[in-house]
């Protein structure tokens, strides 16, 4: 009795895990080299503390170097892939590369530019720009 009641629990917390998993508001920056965008992940981190029992948890991400630009796009496209991310800033370091992402992508979610923008043909690719 005692072996099938653990063994439920267990099931019950394997399975029970996804459907507790946090929505992903994902910021993909240029590159974690770059120390402009430092602030963002603190204020994602800041966000993250003092917001614990939200459903959300802000996810800041980026490749290791701004010149990887075929790895930030490759980090777009996994993440838009993701079912638990749920809106999606990104800095685009390659524009057509990162609109060619978001168009493989076919998101459902709201895609925003942070710093760098699309080029005109791709802005309907996103809902906004923010801007420095």
């Amino acid at each position: 009795m005692k072996k099938a009641l653990l063994l439920a629990g267990a099931v019950l917390a394997l399975t029970a895990g996804p459907a507790l998993a946090k929505k992903q508001l994902v910021i993909v920056v240029k590159g974690l080299d770059n120390p402009f965008f430092e602030a963002i992940n603190q204020g994602c981190q800041k966000w993250n503390k003092e917001n614990a029992n939200s459903p959300y948890h802000c996810f800041y991400t980026g490749p290791a170097s701004t010149s990887d630009e075929a790895g930030e796009a490759q980090i777009v496209g996994d993440m838009l892939g993701k079912s638990d991310t749920v809106a999606i800033a990104i800095s685009p370091s390659n524009a057509p590369l990162i609109a060619n992402a978001i168009k493989a992508a076919k998101p459902k979610i709201p895609v925003m530019t942070l710093d760098a923008d699309l080029k005109k043909e791709d802005a309907a690719l996103r809902k906004t720009y923010l801007g420095t």
